[in-house]
């Protein structure tokens, strides 16, 4: 029998990873541990992983620790990430090159589908390794 999949919300990972309520907190660390012993697979889409990284950031907590514990989250059996690659790479961004966490992941989708990200915020992206452009004027060949 395989495991039941399903997808987080935002809600469940805060409450576990603030542990801030009652009744909610405790109910969520079972759902972990029930993905951690193959029971059921719990699947983060990358915007509920933006979400919680604005409102951790909200709460006080830095780049570097709010990276840390995504990442060892990430680590545990039975979760996954959409499109993890690009989380993860972001997730590194984020935290060395003290970006926003949506810039990031938006540079590391651009980079790993080999396109460019178009933006009016160069301060971001110029720190990103990723190729980038201003709207403005396209040539008559394209978009190039």
């Amino acid at each position: 029998m395989s495991a039941m999949a399903g997808w987080l919300d935002t809600n469940v990972l805060l409450r576990f990873f603030l542990n801030d309520h009652p009744t909610q907190s405790p109910r969520a660390r079972m759902l972990i541990a029930a993905a951690e012993k193959g029971f059921v697979v719990l699947k983060v889409p990358s915007h509920v992983t933006c979400e919680v990284v604005y409102i951790l950031e909200s709460k006080g907590y830095g780049a570097a620790d709010v990276a840390n514990v995504l990442r060892s989250f990430s680590l545990i059996d039975g979760i996954e990430f959409a499109e993890s690659q690009a989380i993860f790479e972001a997730l590194i961004d984020y935290r060395d090159h003290k970006v926003d966490f949506a810039d990031a992941l938006t540079a590391a989708l651009a980079r790993n589908t080999g396109e460019k990200v178009w933006t009016f915020d160069a301060k971001h992206f110029k720190r990103l390794n990723v190729i980038w452009a201003e709207p403005g004027p396209l040539e008559a060949g394209g978009a190039d």
